[in-house]
């Protein structure tokens, strides 16, 4: 995806707007914090991560997407870890409310959208891949995530956002 990494996959089935991927692993930083229960901080806090605000004080690329997920009532927010950094070499985080996180290789069921990612396109989407996964008979394996490409100030038609799922997938 452009200039930044991203995680690898393979596109196993299409269905228009609607994929199915095989993921392989890769790592996240994750914001979590129960007193922030919609991550308000958590760019901030990925941020200053990446920006030397790790335990080695090493400067770490950006990557895409940015992942929301909503868990327990509270939204997380994570970025990928580059794939240079194998999982003992993930620079610490120097905050309480990060933590380092692995996405074990499997099939995720994606939607893609463009445009301001508002709550309601979200929703929307999500909706529409539950149905999806509903009809096709596909077997949940993890909560929704919203992935997101694009900085707030990119303009709207050109945004692209994901929200994706973990399923049960036989080839």
């Amino acid at each position: 995806m452009g200039i930044y990494e991203s995680p690898q996959y393979e596109v196993v089935k299409e269905y228009g707007d609607i994929e199915i991927r095989k993921y392989e692993s890769y790592n996240l930083v994750t914001y979590e914090n129960p007193d922030d229960r919609t991550s308000n901080e958590g760019f901030s806090n990925l941020f200053l991560y990446i920006s030397k605000g790790n335990e080695r004080e090493e400067k770490i690329s950006m990557t895409v997407p940015v992942i929301d997920e909503k868990k327990s009532g509270i939204k997380t927010m994570s970025f990928v870890v580059p794939s240079k950094f194998n999982q003992d070499e993930i620079p610490l985080p120097n905050s309480d409310f990060l933590s380092i996180k692995t996405i074990k290789k499997g099939y995720f069921a994606v939607i893609r959208f463009r445009g301001n990612p508002t709550e309601k396109k979200i929703m929307d989407n999500e909706e529409k891949l539950k149905k999806f996964i509903e009809d096709k008979g596909y077997k949940v394996l993890s909560n929704y995530y919203n992935a997101f490409y694009d900085p707030p100030f990119q303009l709207p038609f050109i945004k692209k956002s994901e929200i994706m799922v973990r399923i049960e997938y036989t080839v």
